[in-house]
């Protein structure tokens, strides 16, 4: 939908990090906001790997593949709980649209206080025909359970019936790191149903899997807890072949959240856009008018 942004929610400190070093930071999914969105995708896909008309059928096309390709698959889903967390960073967007002033009241909920929330808004546009070597998937989220879950489980499962060849004309080793990805992904994808509003995207980074010369590794100390973080370039650098990605062309708009001091917040993160190329600054950031009290 060519009308569609994405939000970056976060606070307005590290919105102004973001602009001033042109990459967004990919953090370990041991460190999210919340544990068990996790946890609720993990059970999810436990349980469909248990049942005979998804995980059973699903284990037949594999080994028919390659004998002993159904267990390794099942191992890696039992060790998923063990090994996922600290060896897959993500970054979280929101769907928006072009004409977003306000932001939404649950993420500012999760933004705000004595300091201020920021909302970098991002268009697509710039990635529609592009192919960055960055080694980083895009995965909508899906709001709902094993009743959700199920039906897009026994899609894929038909398709690997209907064409055995996908996974049968290519070597073990390749076949399972195709289907344990598939099933990283739906596993960090799908959250809660009483989540749906936030209408989340999640940028996955597997750097133990997927190496990008382009993500750039770092230690940092965030609210006090050292770990390790991916860098992910928002502009054209070397090598990356995106000329027409800069900060100018991929911000949308900048949302100031409601806080004590949002006019403030709003002068800093506009002379942090001129600074950094972006035309027309005063236009491009706004503050929320969202009633909300911020208490401190």
């Amino acid at each position: 939908n060519e009308n569609t942004k994405f939000a970056h929610y976060t606070s307005a400190e590290n919105a102004l990090n973001i602009i001033n070093s042109k990459t967004m930071w990919l953090r370990s999914a041991a460190v999210m906001n919340d544990h068990s969105e996790i946890e609720h995708g993990q059970g999810v896909l436990q349980a469909a790997m248990k049942m005979q008309t998804l995980g059973g059928r699903l284990s037949v096309v594999l080994d028919r593949a390659h004998s002993g390709l159904a267990e390794r698959i099942r191992e890696h889903v039992r060790n998923q709980k063990r090994s996922t967390r600290d060896c897959i960073f993500m970054a979280s967007l929101s769907e928006t649209v072009a004409d977003d002033r306000l932001g939404r009241l649950s993420m500012w909920r999760a933004y705000g206080g004595k300091t201020s929330g920021a909302a970098l808004i991002f268009n697509s546009e710039v990635f529609r025909d592009a192919r960055p070597s960055l080694a980083t998937f895009a995965s909508p989220v899906l709001y709902g359970d094993i009743e959700q879950f199920e039906c897009h489980f026994r899609a894929v499962v038909e398709n690997l019936e209907r064409n055995p060849a996908l996974i049968g004309n290519v070597t073990e080793n390749v076949a399972f790191n195709a289907v344990s990805a598939a099933l990283d992904f739906a596993m960090l994808s799908l959250k809660h149903e009483g989540f749906e509003e936030e209408r989340e995207w999640r940028l996955i980074f597997r750097p133990f899997d997927y190496a990008s010369a382009h993500m750039m590794e770092k230690v940092v100390a965030i609210a006090g807890t050292p770990q390790l973080i991916y860098q992910m370039p928002i502009v054209n650098v070397a090598g990356l072949q995106m000329p027409l990605l800069s900060l100018d062309r991929l911000l949308h708009r900048v949302i100031v959240g409601p806080s004590l001091y949002p006019e403030t917040s709003w002068r800093g993160l506009v002379e942090a856009l001129r600074a950094n190329g972006v035309q027309n600054p005063e236009s491009r950031v706004v503050v929320s008018d969202i009633p909300l009290r911020q208490i401190g």
